[in-house]
């Protein structure tokens, strides 16, 4: 008798690879599960320019020798080769210029814009979207006030001009380096 189903064996392994590589699926999408959309990217705009009559939206091409002094302004890496600035003006002229970064957090990136004033100092701070499990702390006001004012030349760090929050303090280290990140993207370019 000629059986024509595979032996017993080759079953069992195919379907424990195939448990296997639905286990790995569903973990690989657990990872953007916590995801927290707080504000859009027009929300957050009407936030940072609410008498705004019109937005320009430039892309501005980061060159070797401008990167070379980001970095050198920032005292880490700068991996970015464009950037997108967000310039307001209303009836009464410029309102200043606003980024949105994505600052790894401890396992996925954190999203927010940081809105620069005409007088180059952060006048606000607008935390889009938090991908974490934990630390979505950082996107309350009393957090995020310390940042207004600093300006390219402050030193923004945390446990020094910032307090951090417990429990989020990969997360603001995060937000702090994206700071002044803007400020001094803002500054340069």
């Amino acid at each position: 008798m000629i059986s024509l189903l595979p032996p017993l064996q080759s079953v069992s392994k195919s379907v424990s690879i195939l448990f296997c590589l639905g286990c790995l699926l569903m973990m690989a999408g657990q990872a953007s599960a916590y995801e927290k959309v707080y504000y859009t990217q027009e929300q957050a705009l009407a936030q940072c320019f609410p008498s705004a009559r019109s937005i320009e939206t430039i892309d501005i091409s980061i060159d070797n020798a401008l990167k070379q002094t980001i970095e050198q302004r920032l005292g880490f890496s700068f991996d970015k080769n464009t950037v997108q600035i967000f310039k307001g003006y209303s009836t009464d002229g410029y309102l200043g210029s606003a980024l949105i970064l994505h600052e790894k957090g401890k396992y996925e990136p954190i999203t927010f814009m940081v809105h620069i004033s005409p007088e180059k100092r952060v006048s606000n701070v607008i935390l889009m979207i938090y991908r974490e499990k934990v630390g979505a702390e950082v996107r309350k006001k009393r957090f995020l006030r310390q940042f207004f004012g600093k300006h390219a030349s402050s030193s923004i760090v945390v446990d020094q001009d910032i307090d951090g929050i417990s429990g989020a303090t990969i997360s603001s280290w995060a937000l702090a380096a994206g700071v002044k990140k803007a400020l001094i993207l803002s500054d340069e370019i």
